[in-house]
């Protein structure tokens, strides 16, 4: 087992089932421990939100994708973002 880094692509594709949201999960599930970003989970939440307004999703859709996000990740390590300085 090994740890990976999920970006915001891969938790899209997984979360919202697209072609690759298979080979996202197996990896989800055999992995040691997940690395993420804040900014993936801003985004993904911004995507959401989005697909939302523009009734791409129906809001008790987008509300369990949330849901599913937020359980998911509750085990993930996140990464805090910063400026780094010269």
């Amino acid at each position: 087992m090994s740890v990976i880094y999920i970006e915001t692509s891969a938790a899209l594709a997984w979360l919202l089932g697209k072609k690759r949201a298979r080979q996202v999960e197996a990896c989800l599930d055999a992995a040691s421990g997940i690395v993420s970003s804040v900014l993936t989970m801003i985004e993904a939440h911004w995507v959401l939100a989005r697909s939302e307004a523009l009734g791409l999703l129906a809001s008790a859709a987008a509300s369990k994708l949330r849901g599913a996000l937020v359980k998911r990740s509750a085990e993930w390590r996140l990464l805090e973002l910063t400026v780094g300085h010269s």
